[in-house]
């Protein structure tokens, strides 16, 4: 890379990759984020003016239209068993200044069904948890939690 005496750049060398040599190898970090970011704003420039065209491909204009999407990305626009698996961790506020720590982590799964209705979706489901504690990820048989579910087992 040349250099003006103040050291600031003045220019980059063209990227040769050899053969055998990966593309990630001749090119620096910034220079794949910035391309990959232009073909994304390039794709995205392509179907900007048809998709936001009126009637075409843009938001629902009617509640009923956004109901039906919502079904869509959480069930099913077919009466069928949806599932969902989740995954998380509970945590505990213990006061203003402090960091919130971990208490459990919790896995489970969740099966949807979307009734069709005349006038929209009846939306029925069972759920399944289980908790874990937060070190060992061990199954929890009884609440470690405080509180009115502290005896459940």
């Amino acid at each position: 890379m040349d250099r003006d005496p103040p050291g600031r750049r003045v220019g980059r060398p063209a990227v040769a990759v050899a053969p055998g040599e990966a593309v990630r190898d001749a090119l620096g970090r910034r220079e794949l984020l910035l391309g990959s970011i232009a073909l994304g704003l390039g794709a995205g420039a392509a179907t900007w003016g048809a998709s936001t065209a009126p009637g075409t491909g843009g938001l629902p204009t009617n509640p009923r239209d956004h109901l039906r999407n919502i079904v869509r990305m959480q069930g099913s626009l077919r009466e069928e068993d949806v599932p969902w698996w989740f995954t998380g961790v509970i945590f505990a506020v213990t006061g203003e200044s402090q960091t919130p720590r971990p208490l459990v982590r919790f896995e489970g799964m969740e099966v949807y069904w979307f009734r069709h209705l005349d006038d929209g979706y009846l939306l029925g489901g069972h759920t399944v948890t289980f908790f874990r504690d937060f070190e060992t990820q061990e199954f929890l048989r009884e609440s470690a939690i405080p509180g009115p579910a502290a005896s459940t087992r």
